[in-house]
C-alpha cells in the first residue's frame, strides 16, 4: 500500500534480511490480524483508511533532510500501478469495465471471439499461463507463474508507451472518450477539462488548456478540414493523455 513494506526484504523475514523500520508496529499489526479472524478485508480497510495511507506524496523541504527515502512513512510514495490495474482503470474510464465476480476466465480484446462474451471483466480473471504472460501486461512488469514473485520491480521502458498508445484495448478505451467529448454541447475547454477529469482526476492547468489549442491549430491546418477531423483530434488527445506518466502512477 505504500510501496515499501515495514520489512524491505519480504522474501526473507529471516537474520538475513532487513529488521524493518517500525517493528512495534508489525507486532500490533498480527495481532490485529489475528484478532480479527483472519480477515484480510478488515486489514486493507484499516490500513487505506488510516491516516499515513492518505498522505499527499509531496517532498516538503523538512522531510527531505530527515528522511530522504521516507523509511518513517512521513509521505505517500509515488509508484506505478500494476499492469493489472492499468487494464481495469482504462476499462472503468471507458466504462467497460464487468464488476462480475466468479466464472471462467476471459481475454481481452477479444472482441472477434464469438465464444467469450465478456472479455472486460476485472484483469484477475484473465487467462494467464504458467509460463506465459500476455504482452501487454508482461510489458508494465507482470510475471510468468512458474516461480513464485515476491516483488515486481518498476520499471518504464520506450515498450510501455508504445502500448499504451496502439494496444487495440487502450485504443478502443480512447475512442469511447473521444465519441463522449465530441457529442456535442461542450467547449473545447470543457472537453479538455472533461478527458483530464477523467483520465487524470484533476483540471488542467492554464498552460496544458493553451497547450491543447496550439495542437488543435496545428492538427486542424496539417490536414485541411476533412471528415470527422473533430473526432480524430480528441481520439489523438485522449491516447496522449492516457499515455502520460502521470495516468499510470499513484501519486
Amino acid at each position: 500500500f505504500m510501496g515499501e513494506g515495514i520489512v524491505h526484504t519480504v522474501e526473507d523475514f529471516g537474520s538475513g534480511g532487513h529488521r524493518g523500520t517500525h517493528p512495534e508496529l508489525l507486532d500490533w499489526l498480527a495481532v490485529e490480524l489475528m484478532d480479527s479472524g483472519w480477515d484480510i478485508k478488515h486489514m486493507v480497510s484499516l490500513i487505506v483508511n488510516s491516516s499515513t495511507y492518505r498522505q499527499i506524496s509531496e517532498m516538503r523541504p523538512e522531510l527531505r533532510a530527515k528522511d530522504p527515502e521516507n523509511a518513517l512513512y512521513a509521505r505517500q510514495n509515488v509508484r506505478q500501478i500494476e499492469a493489472e490495474f492499468i487494464q481495469d482503470n482504462a476499462l472503468k474510464m471507458a466504462g467497460l469495465l464487468n464488476y462480475a465476480q466468479g466464472g471462467e476466465h476471459t481475454i481481452h480484446g477479444a472482441e472477434d471471439n464469438p465464444y467469450i462474451d465478456d472479455q472486460y471483466r476485472r484483469a484477475v480473471y484473465l487467462l494467464r499461463r504458467n509460463n506465459a504472460v500476455q504482452p501487454q501486461l508482461k510489458v508494465f512488469g507482470a510475471k510468468p507463474r512458474v516461480a513464485p514473485v515476491m516483488e515486481r520491480p518498476e520499471s518504464i521502458t520506450p515498450l510501455q508507451a508504445l502500448a499504451g498508445l496502439n494496444q487495440p484495448m487502450m485504443f478502443r478505451v480512447a475512442g469511447i472518450i473521444a465519441d463522449e467529448v465530441t457529442a456535442g454541447g461542450m467547449t473545447d475547454t470543457d472537453k479538455l477539462q472533461y478527458v483530464y477529469r477523467k483520465v487524470l482526476a484533476r483540471d488542467p492547468s492554464k498552460e496544458e488548456i493553451a497547450f491543447n489549442r496550439s495542437a488543435r491549430k496545428q492538427f486542424y491546418a496539417e490536414r485541411n478540414g476533412g471528415n470527422d477531423i473533430e473526432r480524430a483530434f480528441w481520439l489523438s488527445q485522449v491516447r496522449t493523455i492516457m499515455n502520460l506518466r502521470e495516468a499510470v502512477v499513484r501519486v
